[in-house]
Order: C-alpha cells, then sequence, then structure tokens
C-alpha cells in the first residue's frame, strides 16, 4: 500500500490544498492521501489566528467529501501536544503495517528539514515530495534541496501550478469582507459564514 501524508494547519484548508493533495496521489499512484492537520505546528507555536479544533476538521472533511483518494486523519489533533511529523509516521507504521509512506512537503520547508525533529528518522521512513513552483526564485533553491537529501532518502519534486491561494490571504479576506467563492469550497465558505470565524 503506498499511503500520502499531507499534514498542515488548514486554518482554513481551500482549493490548492485540495489540489495538490490530488496531484500527488494521481501522480505516484497511492492508495490514499491522508490530510492531517496539526494541533501545534513546532513552527507556529505562537499562532494567533487558531479556531476551534473540531471546526478545521469539520472544513477538512466538507472540502474532501467529494474526493475518494483524500482521507481525514485526526492522530495530531488528538494527541493534544505539539505535532512532530516522526511521531505521526511512527503511528502511521502501526496502522498500515508493511506501507510505502510518501511525505508531501514545500520548498521553504525542504530548505530548512535539518530543523525537523529527528529529521533522519523521517528520511528513514518515507519518500520525500517537494513541491516545486514555476516561480521559484532560483536554481539556487533546487540545488540546495538537492545536496540537502540527494545522499539521505528517496524524494521527488513534484510541479505545482501558481496558485495564489494560502490560508493567510483567505483569512484576510475574510476579515476585510472580500469573497472567498474561488479559494475554498463551497460548503467551507458556508460554513466559515454560518460560524463567523476569522472575524
Amino acid at each position: 500500500m503506498k499511503i500520502g501524508i499531507f499534514g498542515g494547519s488548514f486554518n482554513p484548508i481551500h482549493n490548492a490544498h485540495v489540489y495538490m493533495a490530488n496531484k500527488i496521489s494521481l501522480d505516484f499512484e497511492l492508495d490514499k492521501c491522508l490530510i492531517i492537520p496539526t494541533k501545534v505546528s513546532p513552527f507556529k507555536v505562537s499562532d494567533n489566528n487558531s479556531i476551534p479544533d473540531n471546526y478545521r476538521l469539520e472544513m477538512i472533511k466538507l472540502a474532501i467529501r467529494d474526493h475518494s483518494l483524500l482521507e481525514l486523519c485526526d492522530f495530531e489533533i488528538k494527541t493534544n501536544e505539539i505535532s512532530f511529523t516522526y511521531l505521526t509516521i511512527n503511528h502511521l507504521k502501526k496502522i498500515y503495517e508493511g506501507a510505502k509512506f510518501y511525505l508531501f512537503i514545500g520548498t521553504d520547508q525542504a530548505l530548512m528539514f535539518d530543523r525537523w525533529k529527528n529529521w533522519d528518522y523521517i528520511l528513514d521512513n518515507v519518500v520525500i515530495l517537494i513541491a516545486r513552483r514555476p516561480d521559484l526564485k532560483s536554481e539556487f533553491e533546487i540545488v540546495e534541496i538537492d545536496k540537502f537529501f540527494a545522499s539521505k532518502c528517496e524524494y521527488h519534486f513534484v510541479d505545482a501550478p501558481i496558485i495564489n491561494i494560502n490560508s493567510s490571504i483567505v483569512r484576510e479576506n475574510i476579515k476585510n469582507n472580500h469573497c472567498i467563492s474561488d479559494m475554498v469550497d463551497p460548503k467551507v465558505e458556508e460554513f466559515i459564514l454560518k460560524h463567523n470565524l476569522y472575524k
């Protein structure tokens, strides 16, 4: 079995998240891709934009409801502590014995991967998938990423389209009463408005 791991705060989940999760699932013929919201990211301990965890979970369910390869995993939410990827991988290995795991990360995360807790354990247990944007600033970033991962693990770049959406932009638009219809699933937008989130 081949399983994708796509972690993040998903605060909120948006169309680019769903697009890339589907893309890696199809490109690498994954049996499923787990969408794993963090409880507390090690790099966002002082995040002031948090909302109740059950709201984030519900929005993920709404966003992926029609995508058969995508599945919500709430392991990190339930741990109720800082979310370290190596612990999540260890947990998943026990559930999906013998599976091959594919961890999807962004270019910015790849460039600082040596700051991840127990990064060597992670690389010993997953294939790394790195989003490569068409607007990547320079070949220097690619060279640096290659230099770090090349001798340590199997890794692949995944071409990502320029989609000018991130959760911060979605939250900012909501705060300023701007439209988010082209950024999130209609059901997610409906949920946000119903619960008056990010105001």
